[in-house]
């Protein structure tokens, strides 16, 4: 769990190896009433990247 002011709330980062051994974070968030979610894999576990790109997508919610 993490406190993000950029997307006014709370939310949460949990990062794994899938089958293909490459790296999903996955990362969710509640700007009001929605929940944002976001899978994001690379060869590293790479959270800041993910929680940037979960910012992005709430953002782009324009609430």
């Amino acid at each position: 769990m993490f406190t993000d002011d950029a997307v006014h709330g709370l939310g949460f980062a949990q990062s794994q190896v899938d089958g293909k051994h490459q790296f999903v974070v996955d990362a969710a968030a509640v700007r009001g009433n929605t929940l944002c979610f976001v899978n994001y894999y690379s060869a590293t576990s790479d959270r800041t990247a993910a929680q940037d790109l979960l910012k992005r997508q709430v953002d782009a919610l324009g609430h």
